[in-house]
């Protein structure tokens, strides 16, 4: 089992990526909490390090969909807090 704090750590890897948003995917569906599509991983990279690759731009958007979720995953449980 994955440890759950990933979801609160700033996305730097793929790797991480990848866990983050099936951890954070889980836990909307148990909770029937609708997210965003997860960003796509990119198949256009040339390998050779590029300023602005286009797996930055993926670290980038992944971890604008973590901060979105967290979002939404915390006005779901703020939302059942309420009388």
């Amino acid at each position: 089992m994955q440890n759950k704090s990933i979801i609160f750590e700033t996305i730097q890897t793929v790797e991480q990526a990848k866990n983050v948003f099936e951890l954070m995917l889980s836990i909307a569906k148990k909770n029937k909490v609708s997210l965003k599509p997860t960003p796509v991983e990119p198949n256009s990279c040339c390998g050779r390090g590029c300023d602005g690759c286009v797996w930055s731009a993926f670290l980038q958007a992944a971890e604008h969909w973590r901060t979105g979720a967290l979002l939404s995953l915390d006005a779901f449980v703020a939302s059942n807090l309420l009388p």
